[in-house]
C-alpha cells in the first residue's frame, strides 16, 4: 500500500488541492475523474514531483513518476535515438515497444503527429522504473490500433505497479481501470 497525505497546492490565493489523502494498492490501474478545471492535471503533476510543494508519502522510498508528451523535449533525435538513451525495465517489454513505434522509429520526435507522440510516451513507460506511473490524458490522438496497444500495455504494467491516468473518454475507464479516483473539489477525493 502506498499512502500519500497532506496533499495541498495553491496558485497564489487560488486553492487547487487542500489537505487531501490517498491510499493506493501497490498494483492496478486507477482512472482519475473530475470536471474540467477541478485540478486533475495539477494533482498528477503534484504527485509526480513536478510542482514544488510537500506531501507525506509512505513508504518514503515510493517512486511516483509523472509523464506526458511534454517530456519529449529532445525532439532533434529520431524516435530510435530517443529510446536508445534509456534502458528497458524488463526485456519482456521489447516487443511491445517495437509494436508501438516501429513504423516511425526513424522519424524525428519533433515531426511526430499527436497520435505518434502518444505512442512514444507509452513506449517510454517500458523504460521507467517506478512504483506509480501518473499519466494525464495519455490516449489523446490515438487511433483504434494505438488505443488497443496502449490498453494492453497498461494492463500488463498494472500487474507490477500502480498506474493513475486521467481522461474524459468514457470507453477507456470501462475497458481497463480497476479503480476510480474522483477529484470532486479541492478538499474531496473519493477512491472506489
Amino acid at each position: 500500500m502506498i499512502t500519500i497525505s497532506n496533499i495541498s497546492y495553491s496558485y497564489g490565493s487560488h486553492v487547487v488541492l487542500k489537505s487531501l489523502s490517498l491510499s493506493l494498492p501497490e498494483t492496478g490501474i486507477t482512472h482519475l475523474i473530475g470536471k474540467n478545471g477541478v485540478g486533475k492535471t495539477t494533482f498528477l503533476r503534484f504527485l509526480g514531483g513536478m510542482l514544488k510543494t510537500r506531501a507525506d508519502i509512505e513508504p518514503e522510498s515510493a517512486r511516483l513518476v509523472f509523464i506526458d508528451r511534454e517530456c519529449l523535449t529532445l525532439d532533434f533525435l529520431t524516435v530510435k535515438e530517443f529510446l536508445s538513451m534509456f534502458t528497458l525495465v524488463d526485456d519482456c517489454y521489447k516487443s511491445t515497444v517495437q509494436a508501438l513505434v516501429s513504423s516511425y522509429e526513424n522519424t524525428y520526435v519533433h515531426a511526430l503527429s499527436l497520435g505518434q507522440s502518444s505512442r512514444l510516451v507509452f513506449a517510454l513507460l517500458a523504460y521507467i522504473d517506478a512504483d506509480v506511473l501518473l499519466l494525464d490524458e495519455p490516449f489523446n490522438g490515438l487511433d483504434d490500433e494505438g488505443r488497443a496497444m496502449a490498453y494492453s500495455f497498461l494492463e500488463e504494467l498494472g500487474r507490477s505497479k500502480h498506474i493513475i491516468f486521467s481522461t474524459h473518454e468514457k470507453d477507456v475507464r470501462n475497458n481497463i481501470a480497476n479503480y476510480r479516483l474522483h477529484l470532486v473539489d479541492p478538499q474531496r477525493l473519493v477512491f472506489c
